[in-house]
């Protein structure tokens, strides 16, 4: 990612990290403390907290691993993933850059790609799962691709 694409995307980041923030102030009216008690936070600014969730996304880590990285417990570390992952989300929405997830047909597709850009050629990456054998025989029929002869081996049919 470059500089300019992570000061852009950090914008939006910020901006939905204050609004949840002020959310979050404006729940505790009844706060019997002053702002501010309490242990530190791990992830003090928000390029910590953005660098947090683009490193588990870009790696996957364990919580156990994540958690030792950044200096804090593994409980902690879950519940940042989660609430930096749908800050993230959000933030990217603002920006316009979620892809679709579901295409329902040919020609939306290739309205989608239209609007993308300049696209020759769509490659696709596509593995074949094994399904259970269902008792129905055209419902059968329609899930077998015929590349293997897998329920004999699996099913024991």
């Amino acid at each position: 990612m470059g500089w300019d694409l992570y000061v852009y995307l950090r914008k939006s980041f910020e901006q939905e990290w204050l609004l949840f923030h002020q959310s979050v102030t404006k729940a505790d009216k009844d706060r019997k403390r002053i702002r501010g008690g309490g242990r530190k936070a791990k992830l003090p600014s928000i390029d910590d907290k953005l660098v947090f969730i683009l490193h588990y996304f870009k790696s996957y880590p364990t919580m156990d691993v994540i958690s030792t990285n950044f200096g804090m417990s593994r409980s902690s570390a879950c519940g940042l993933v989660h609430l930096l992952a749908r800050i993230l989300q959000k933030s990217l929405a603002n920006l316009e850059v979620i892809p679709l997830r579901q295409l329902t047909d040919k020609e939306e597709l290739l309205d989608y790609l239209k609007q993308i850009g300049d696209i020759e050629t769509l490659l696709i990456d596509a593995t074949e799962r094994a399904h259970r054998r269902v008792q129905d025989k055209d419902k059968r029929r329609a899930l077998f691709s015929g590349k293997k002869k897998i329920y004999h081996e699996k099913y024991g049919h």
